[in-house]
């Protein structure tokens, strides 16, 4: 709101018209958390508050080497087909999803134990789905609230 008016005028009389120099308002955590607003924008420092966002996400090798990531801080790798993935900022609780990749067809992964830091993931052979089963390349995301 704000600014200065101008004024036109032609041959009927003249005219004046506002004009603003209104600037869009950043959402706020509770707007972002609420997904509501159709009025406010996502500023980058804010999107992670969206709950549509992933809040973490990773690829690692099987010895825990982190290939590339967003909120992990390292990843244990605890034997076979057994890795812990710790957060940098925790979830609020162990309400939150995580979807799993994984780099070889005759394998799966799965999320079996969340914490609020953590999360374990487990590697199986498709084949003998009781046996552990180390994984070329581990990816996964996590959505939830922080």
């Amino acid at each position: 709101t704000g600014g200065t008016g101008i004024t036109i005028t032609n041959a009927a009389g003249s005219i004046t018209v506002a004009q603003t120099t209104a600037t869009p308002a950043a959402a706020t955590q509770a707007e972002m958390e609420a997904a509501s607003s159709t009025t406010v924008y996502a500023s980058p420092g804010r999107v992670q508050y969206h709950p549509g966002v992933a809040k973490v996400w990773g690829q690692w090798n099987d010895a825990g080497n982190i290939l590339g990531s967003y909120n992990i801080s390292s990843v244990t790798d605890t034997g076979v087909g057994n890795h812990t993935v710790n957060f940098t900022t925790n979830f609020s609780s162990i309400d939150y999803a995580v979807v799993m990749m994984v780099g070889l067809e005759d394998r799966y992964a799965f999320s079996d134990t969340h914490v609020a830091g953590s999360t374990r993931i487990i590697g199986r052979l498709v084949s003998t789905p009781t046996t552990a089963g180390d994984l070329t390349r581990w990816m996964m995301a996590a959505y939830g609230d922080q």
